[in-house]
């Protein structure tokens, strides 16, 4: 697992994460409560995040080459040099994988609230009588709306710690490449690994196909409640 690599200035990675904590808080507020004002609250805190990260690149980008190469020291066996470097690029790529997926979330809510929008329109155009049995439909697909995007969440965060290690081994496989003729026992490791990146879309793939199953079960359910309504 990669070692926590200080920046020059870490108030950047203050922000970015308080920025991501301040996401994750309203978008389940939004799930809860839809608000067209949390929805525009969350775009900005994709943008915001998308800054920071770049800020924190430039911030990379710009520091001594002996200072990312953590100072340049001697080594025996691994180049210490291109550890640092290889830490300071899986930490700015997990923070776009984050950011990533925070814009998916966004779309993801931003693309039901307009469905929902689009049922409530709809229905306000019936007659009176209907206005009781719109907002209980409203309430209902709001519900599972939450349980749609609960499921939604997981196998996101399940494929963001999947995309992490597979992230990782890589730097790693890059690594042993250039040690390999002195520690053969590094082979035994890395097949470990690659059964346990194995098990890990065999994981990916089961999670997905229980959330499709759930996500047609919900639809199914949908269409008879709106036909009951009908």
């Amino acid at each position: 697992m990669a070692q926590h690599v200080p920046l020059a200035d870490d108030s950047y990675e203050q922000d970015y994460e308080k920025i991501k904590e301040q996401f994750n808080k309203k978008l389940q507020k939004f799930n809860t409560s839809p608000d067209q004002n949390i929805l525009k609250e969350l775009k900005r805190d994709v943008d915001d995040a998308q800054n920071t990260i770049r800020l924190i690149e430039q911030e990379i980008n710009s520091l001594p080459s002996n200072q990312r190469n953590g100072q340049g020291n001697k080594v025996k066996k691994l180049n210490k040099n291109q550890l640092s470097q290889n830490n300071l690029k899986i930490k700015i790529r997990r923070y776009r994988d984050e950011v990533e997926k925070m814009k998916k979330q966004f779309r993801d809510v931003q693309q039901h609230s307009k469905d929902l929008s689009d049922l409530v329109g709809n229905s306000t155009d019936d007659s009176d009588r209907y206005n009781s049995q719109g907002n209980q439909v409203f309430q209902k697909l709001s519900q599972q709306n939450k349980k749609l995007m609960d499921a939604k969440r997981q196998v996101y965060d399940l494929e963001g710690q999947g995309n992490t290690i597979l992230q990782s081994i890589s730097d790693k496989n890059q690594q042993i490449d250039g040690i390999i003729r002195n520690n053969r026992d590094i082979t035994q490791e890395l097949s470990t690994a690659n059964k346990l990146v194995d098990r890990i879309h065999r994981n990916i793939i089961q999670r997905k196909a229980t959330l499709y199953a759930v996500i047609g079960f919900l639809l199914f359910c949908l269409i008879i409640i709106v036909m009951s309504w009908f």
